[in-house]
């Protein structure tokens, strides 16, 4: 069960539209290569949902967009918008649905591909996600946004060097281009190099002076590297740029956080939660603030109420679930929200996890030893995984499996105090 609880998002946007179609600069993608015609009503009514997207009415971005796709319907533009819109909604089969419409409409269509690779992405699915990515660059070698998802799938899977290089060479090719400055940021410092990171997250603010994004994580690298007050300078100059972006301001308590300053931290906070009480994401990040700071039972309530006014981040799922099992709560809401996290993102193996702990408070030891098992299937080396397996199967009564997989936690490097129990449990399973 890992507590999933980041300071800031990090990469590129999940999202299945180009970025700057969506009003934000930094990828370098925008609705120019559409297939409908530029002056028709469907191309109007495209550009009317993109608006309304940026505007966050999803409701009204959905219906031009389905305006244009009965306008345009051998269009696959309209049907991505579609399923950008279902993703956002959490809905990530419905999703999959509407590209799969895309791609009978337009096969080969670089845009199609690059939607199909960020849906994977979201999903941590990086190896289809990539094949994907490389089909784009087939039908369209120079696609930047391909260029871009591919570097970010190369970090994402742990070659940062070759991140790097395919940053640096995207910024050759595009030295004016925002986006490309924005990835190599990134890399860098993924790479440890946060004065080179800093550097390029620089230039990508100055190419791209109305977007937040590159301030907002060269804040993330000046954290990364404990230098607080320039943390806070930059993401007081994103405030500038978005005054009533509400991520900055929960950013700006995290950082306060980060920086010892825990009461300023959640005073923050609270004073963006009670100033948007109906946005999930603040009242997700508010509980994650105040699990740091060890106020639980506040956490549950801010993470409830972030599940009730939307279910669509699997981390809020996942951080409520395993905060319910700890307080010895309301088991039946657990499973719910371990599963919903599962469902966003199957193929995550620390919601697999979660659940798996979930299943064991309700004492169904079978499910969460075949739960754990999917998870290590999905990491194999990871520690934590084996321990538990080995607890649930110790409980079971399967002796000689469960010392097998604590040896194999001991052995991947389980830290302490896991690593304690797990020697001590181990012990008493060969007496």
């Amino acid at each position: 069960m890992r507590w999933s609880a980041p300071v800031f998002t990090i990469l590129v946007s999940t999202a299945l539209l180009p970025a700057t179609a969506l009003g934000t600069a930094i990828e370098g993608d925008g609705p120019t290569d559409l297939t409908i015609s530029k002056e028709s009503p469907a191309a109007a009514e495209f550009r009317a949902g993109v608006q309304k997207l940026v505007n966050r009415d999803l409701a009204g971005a959905e219906a031009s967009f389905r305006k244009a796709q009965q306008l345009a319907p051998k269009s696959p533009e309209p049907l991505i918008a579609l399923a950008d819109i279902e993703a956002r909604k959490g809905n990530p089969a419905a999703a999959e649905a509407l590209l799969q419409q895309a791609r009978k409409v337009s096969p080969n269509h670089v845009a199609v591909h690059v939607a199909f690779g960020r849906l994977y992405k979201s999903r941590g699915d990086f190896q289809r996600a990539k094949t994907e990515f490389e089909a784009a660059l087939k039908v369209a070698p120079s696609s930047l946004p391909a260029q871009m998802e591919l570097a970010d799938i190369y970090l994402r899977t742990g070659d940062v060097k070759r991140a790097v290089q395919e940053y640096e060479r995207i910024t050759a090719a595009r030295p004016k281009d925002a986006g490309a400055h924005f990835g190599l940021g990134v890399a860098l410092a993924a790479a440890g190099r946060s004065t080179d990171a800093a550097a390029a997250l620089e230039k990508a603010a100055q190419l791209a002076p109305r977007d937040p994004e590159p301030l907002r994580m060269l804040a993330r690298v000046e954290v990364e590297a404990k230098r607080y007050p320039q943390a806070l300078a930059a993401l007081d100059r994103a405030i500038k740029v978005a005054p009533t972006a509400t991520t900055l301001q929960m950013d700006r308590a995290s950082v306060l956080l980060a920086s010892g300053d825990a009461k300023g931290a959640i005073a923050t906070a609270q004073s963006v939660a009670k100033a948007h009480p109906s946005d999930a994401a603040v009242q997700g990040r508010l509980g994650n603030l105040l699990v740091a700071t060890g106020d639980k039972a506040g956490a549950r309530q801010a993470f409830a109420k972030s599940i009730e006014l939307s279910q669509a981040d699997p981390q809020t799922l996942n951080n409520a679930a395993w905060l319910e099992v700890d307080a010895k709560g309301d088991l039946a809401k657990a499973h719910a929200w371990a599963t919903r996290a599962t469902e966003l993102r199957p193929r995550d193996p620390s919601y697999l996890d979660t659940l798996a702990w979930v299943e064991r408070a309700r004492g169904d030891l079978p499910k969460a030893e075949a739960t754990l098992v999917r998870a290590l299937a999905l990491a194999p080396g990871a520690a934590a995984l084996h321990y538990r397996l080995g607890i649930v199967r110790a409980e079971q009564g399967a002796n000689a499996k469960a010392a097998e997989s604590f040896e194999q936690a001991l052995k991947a490097g389980l830290p302490a105090p896991m690593a304690a129990d797990a020697k001590q449990r181990l012990d008493a399973l060969k007496k």
